[in-house]
């Protein structure tokens, strides 16, 4: 039997409106965000019995509110968009208790954020048609790698996704083998090392193309070299949902009127084939 426990999550501004929740998929970390007539807008990272993280110096800006929340999905990463186009992150792994402010070209409410499958690409968006690739480089600050001006405000985007492949344990691998297991023997017989090699084989690569979309029907595929095409059109339909399907590489969208649509994506060019189209009555 599972058992599940209610704790409240009590805010330090009594008097606060909460705006934005957010959990990491990987770490009790739960990011909210909330504005009070006092502080304005302002960030609180909470554990997971509902207490604030000691010494995390909240992000606070006293005229605007944020706006989107994204953590990072691998690291303890949090990026947080503002109604006033200004990007911050915590970067909570390198041990520093306040948020950076990232100098960006938005000047509008940023309203997408998201991180590629293994957080190695952030994309933010905001309300008057920017978009803005950013990375981590080695010393674990954010850097822009492109921006593009569409004068079109971006409601949903999708990343393009590798399926999972497991990681190869060689030392365990090697155990099993001596142990007697055959299947283990065949595949460390298989297995060549490199110079220098790690003690795991991992074949997980990340995907920085996604497809991203307007608050009237404009789909765009951006590649993972930041170059930025139109792909689909809705007819001016607005945009309600935009998902991608991980092992068929395909999207799928819901428009205004409840209007479904299935596309076979070109695993090159990005370009969009429709495959169904259904219209829930």
């Amino acid at each position: 039997m599972t058992l599940y426990f209610d704790i409240r999550v009590q805010s330090p501004e009594t008097a606060s409106i909460n705006t934005f929740v957010t959990w990491h998929n990987n770490y009790p970390l739960l990011a909210v965000s909330a504005y009070s007539q006092d502080k304005g807008g302002f960030v609180t990272i909470y554990d997971d019995q509902g207490e604030p993280v000691q010494d995390i110096e909240s992000s606070g800006h006293i005229v605007a509110q944020v706006t989107a929340l994204a953590w990072h999905p691998e690291r303890t990463w949090l990026a947080a968009g503002w109604e006033s186009g200004e990007l911050r992150v915590w970067p909570g792994d390198t041990g520093t208790q306040e948020f950076s402010v990232i100098v960006t070209p938005h000047r509008e409410s940023i309203t997408i954020l998201q991180w590629s499958q293994h957080g190695s690409r952030l994309v933010s968006a905001d309300t008057s048609g920017s978009i803005v690739g950013w990375k981590i480089d080695s010393r674990g600050q954010l850097f822009m790698t492109f921006h593009h001006e569409l004068k079109e405000s971006f409601t949903q985007i999708a990343f393009r996704t590798n399926p999972s492949k497991s990681t190869i344990d060689i030392s365990g691998l090697a155990k099993a083998a001596v142990a007697g297991d055959e299947r283990a023997l065949d595949l460390f017989n298989s297995w060549r090392p490199r110079t220098a090699a790690p003690t795991t084989v991992s074949t997980q690569r990340d995907n920085h193309a996604f497809y991203i979309g307007t608050a009237n029907g404009i789909i765009y595929f951006v590649d993972s070299q930041g170059q930025c095409k139109e792909v689909l059109s809705t007819d001016s339909a607005a945009l309600y949902c935009l998902l991608y399907h991980q092992t068929r590489d395909s999207i799928i969208i819901m428009t205004e009127g409840l209007n479904i649509g299935h596309f076979q994506s070109d695993s090159i060019s990005g370009e969009l084939t429709e495959l169904t189209k259904v219209l829930i009555i």
